[in-house]
């Protein structure tokens, strides 16, 4: 834990919630400008097909982001039998 971040069921709701934060400020920063680059080669007669691809592309991403994310989390849930901010190390 970091300082001032102790593992009391008080404040174990904002143990995920600062990096989840600072995850959703970067993808804010992000996405728009990542869309431009990647489109600004694109003709006019081909951008609907583009931005098709392109949005496809970022849902399968999003998709198997969230699956990944979700198999590591509650395997990780299910080996600590639900105390997640047990470290690795012998029982209590």
């Amino acid at each position: 834990m970091g300082p001032g971040l102790s593992s009391t069921a008080t404040n174990a709701p904002l143990v995920p919630a600062i990096p989840l934060a600072i995850v959703g400020a970067g993808c804010g920063l992000v996405i728009s400008a990542n869309q431009t680059l990647t489109l600004v080669g694109i003709t006019r007669e081909m951008a609907g097909v583009a931005a098709g691809v392109y949005e496809t592309g970022v849902r399968v991403g999003t998709a198997l982001g969230t699956a990944i994310a979700g198999a590591l989390f509650f395997g990780t849930l299910t080996s600590t039998h639900g105390d997640y901010l047990r470290r690795s190390g012998p029982s209590r």
